[in-house]
């Protein structure tokens, strides 16, 4: 943008004196001022269309990316309080996250789930107790590049039932002669949810003190 003389500013009172003494230039006082260098301009080089009309595209893109600023902050404030209000739903159901443990709890049935990047045969889930000692088998089969989910009983090889609490998953496979390890599933209940630094995310809090985003959920029930 041109420079503008000491002597053309001393000419703008508002500029200079203004009550808020703010330092920010608006758009009236860049209009006003725009006014005062043409009054003022020298005749003999005065001021050319183009560098009049490059002051002006300068002033209009500050002031549309000012304007696309708060649009944005806008929509973001939205969206999150959008997400907010939809995350309270989730409370109470079962959300399937990447995990290597399952919960079993009185009279109900777990379910979980294996996934992979290319298919697998005789994939087979081992369902381990906190002391490490093996519980219980399931036979998968074939395992495409999808997620299979699985069921379990709450009972061990020799169908006992077995005591509530947490439980831990393996699953392997193979692929030609190779034994390759799948990746593991598991449904947890959402019991509340939470906000990020400044409110800007929301968390949900799962049983046995997890955490998750809602972008890590893959499917609820």
């Amino acid at each position: 943008m041109q420079a503008i003389s000491s002597d053309i500013l001393s000419l703008i009172n508002p500029l200079n004196k203004q009550e808020d003494n703010s330092n920010e230039l608006g758009q009236e006082d860049f209009l006003e001022l725009m006014i005062t260098q043409l009054r003022n301009q020298d005749p003999f080089e005065p001021l050319q269309s183009g560098e009049f009309i490059g002051q002006l595209a300068q002033f209009g893109t500050v002031t549309g990316i000012e304007e696309l600023n708060t649009s944005v902050n806008d929509l973001a404030s939205s969206l999150i309080s959008s997400q907010s209000l939809g995350a309270t739903n989730l409370i109470g159901k079962n959300a399937l996250v990447a995990s290597d443990s399952l919960t079993l709890k009185e009279g109900e049935v777990v379910k979980g789930a294996v996934g992979t990047n290319a298919p697998v045969n005789n994939a087979t889930v081992s369902i381990f107790d906190a002391a490490g000692n093996l519980v219980q088998t399931i036979s998968l089969g074939v395992v495409n590049d999808d997620l299979k989910e699985f069921t379990w009983d709450g009972t061990d090889s020799s169908g006992n039932q077995v005591a509530q609490g947490q439980y831990f998953l393996s699953v392997v496979g193979s692929q030609g002669e190779d034994g390759v390890a799948l990746d593991t599933y598991a449904y947890k209940q959402i019991e509340s949810i939470s906000f990020g630094e400044n409110s800007n995310s929301v968390r949900l809090n799962i049983e046995n003190g997890g955490e998750l985003k809602v972008s890590e959920i893959l499917k609820i029930q």
